[in-house]
C-alpha cells in the first residue's frame, strides 16, 4: 500500500470515528471544532493520535495542531485552547 492509499484509508477511519461521535452534547460543546481539526488536518497533524472530544482530547489535538500544523493550524489550535480555557504556549524567539 503506497503512501498516498494509506493516508487515505487513515482518514477515511477518522470521518467513520467523527460521524459515530457526532452526538448532541459533543456537538454543542466544541461547536464543530474537533469535527474541523479531523476534517481539514487528520492527516497531516492528528496522525498518530486517538482522542475523543473531552477537554483533556482536546487538549491534545490542539497541541498536535501546534506541533505538526502550519499557521492555520496553530490559529485553530489557539482557539480550541481558548474554548477548553487553557493559555497557548507560543514558541520562545
Amino acid at each position: 500500500m503506497n503512501n498516498a492509499a494509506l493516508r487515505n484509508r487513515i482518514d477515511t477511519m477518522r470521518r467513520s470515528k467523527l460521524d459515530s461521535l457526532s452526538s448532541p452534547e459533543v456537538a454543542n460543546a466544541y461547536d464543530g471544532l474537533y469535527a474541523r481539526a479531523i476534517n481539514e488536518f487528520g492527516v497531516k497533524c492528528l496522525w498518530n493520535i486517538n482522542t475523543q472530544p473531552t477537554d483533556a482530547g482536546m487538549d491534545i489535538i490542539a497541541e498536535q495542531l501546534m506541533k505538526y500544523g502550519d499557521f492555520k493550524a496553530w490559529k485553530l489550535a489557539a482557539l480550541i485552547k481558548e474554548r477548553i480555557g487553557r493559555a497557548v504556549r507560543y514558541p520562545a524567539s
